[in-house]
């Protein structure tokens, strides 16, 4: 059997569905729905303006969906109320772009 066939029989690591998010008149995500399994890769991509820092900072805690649910590891609908809560549920961000003032010391930077 190969990985790819090994990773559709395993259980579902991530499921959000129907997640939406509206700042005032824009309408940042619109019914977004994302399944992931252990040990997959998978990519965010679309222009600007697209919902795809809406849905990281949705999944870490930052801001709160107006509807939606987030289910980690099959348990019952996560409320993800801070970034402290994403993290002890065991999600977290990696940004692509590293910000360092080099003025600063490395201990200041972290």
């Amino acid at each position: 059997m190969n990985a790819a066939a090994t990773q559709i029989d395993q259980p579902l690591l991530l499921k959000v569905e129907g997640i939406a998010k509206a700042f005032g008149e824009t309408r940042a995500l619109k019914a977004c729905n994302l399944s992931i399994r252990p040990g997959s890769i998978h990519a965010v991509i679309g222009e600007n303006g697209s919902g795809k820092s809406t849905l990281v900072k949705l999944l870490t805690g930052v801001v709160q969906p107006d509807a939606g649910t987030i289910l980690l590891s099959g348990q019952s609908s996560l409320r993800l109320s801070s970034p402290r809560a994403a993290r002890q549920a065991g999600i977290a961000t990696t940004f692509q772009e590293i910000l360092v003032l080099e003025e600063l010391s490395l201990l200041d930077n972290l």
